[in-house]
């Protein structure tokens, strides 16, 4: 029993942490309400991540089509471990080489005056 909630307790001391550095490195409209996650958009501009979580191959779809996005992908201590720029509306991603773990990513539109923040997970 007491080892059930000592693991509990680190559960919750871990997911407070990782939001705190997802906050202090991207800002705290990151953190929040996963609603937000789930829908993705920012004036119309829409991102799914499918499937979330994932082995690390994984499709980015976008509604912006005929115009050239980029997107980059950060760990969870706020290193740049992607980074490309796609015309078409979805993007095959392959990121086995990468740790298991929660990952986040932005999308910006061309004018860069749009963005969605994601997060996604490798299992």
């Amino acid at each position: 029993m007491k080892k059930k909630i000592l693991r509990s307790l680190l559960a919750i001391f871990l997911v407070g942490l990782t939001a705190n550095v997802f906050a202090a490195s991207f800002g705290n409209d990151f953190i929040g309400n996963d609603e937000w996650f789930q829908q993705g958009t920012n004036d119309g501009f829409e991102v799914n991540i499918f499937p979330n979580p994932n082995n690390g191959k994984f499709d980015i779809l976008t509604n912006a089509d005929g115009e050239t996005k980029e997107v980059v992908i950060y760990n969870i201590i706020g290193d740049e471990v992607f980074h490309k720029k796609f015309e078409e509306t979805s993007l095959k991603m392959d990121l086995t080489q990468l740790e298991k773990g929660l990952y986040m990513v932005q999308i910006y539109n061309s004018a860069r005056d749009k963005k969605v923040t994601k997060r996604f997970y490798i299992e």
